[in-house]
């Protein structure tokens, strides 16, 4: 309701940039999009996040609840070997990271996973920011809605060292 009556308001604001609720909304309707179409996102598909903190990290969240998906949350500072782990447990459709290892280990453990980095290059992958600077103008004043029952799952090890959905 807020981002209708105000679509010119911050929604996010950031060191060296401000986004508006109306181009945080294209941006989001397009890369939900583009997870659908391109990534075969579904209800209840996998999404996995492992980024630090950008810009563009809550609107891959939103947008990948907005496709359906289930989201799980990795912390950037994981071991390889339990990112690992964690990764051959969840079979995600599409793997949204801001490390080279992490994701060249994505690529190892899950070859049919989209894979993309988000608010850093990293070679060969696609990087989120481009698809969304790409794509928003086709979304730009459209309604989105997310999921009816959209998931967030954190993994975690916690004390046992085996991975498990918290």
């Amino acid at each position: 309701r807020h981002a209708r009556q105000n679509p010119d308001a911050p929604m996010l604001v950031g060191m060296v940039r401000h986004m508006s609720y109306a181009e945080s909304a294209a941006r989001i309707g397009a890369f939900a999009a583009y997870l659908r179409g391109e990534c075969g996102v579904r209800e209840g598909t996998t999404v996995i996040v492992s980024a630090l903190n950008c810009m563009e990290m809550p609107l891959v969240i939103v947008a990948a609840t907005a496709a359906g998906a289930r989201m799980v949350l990795f912390s950037p500072e994981m071991t390889l070997t339990l990112f690992r782990q964690h990764m051959a447990a969840a079979s995600p459709a599409a793997v949204i990271l801001t490390s080279q290892e992490q994701c060249l280990a994505a690529r190892e453990v899950a070859p049919d996973a989209h894979i993309f980095s988000i608010g850093c290059d990293v070679e060969p992958f696609d990087r989120v920011e481009r698809i969304m600077d790409g794509r928003a103008a086709g979304f730009a004043g459209a309604e989105w809605e997310s999921a009816p029952d959209a998931q967030i799952a954190v993994l975690s090890s916690g004390t046992t060292g085996k991975p498990k959905t918290i």
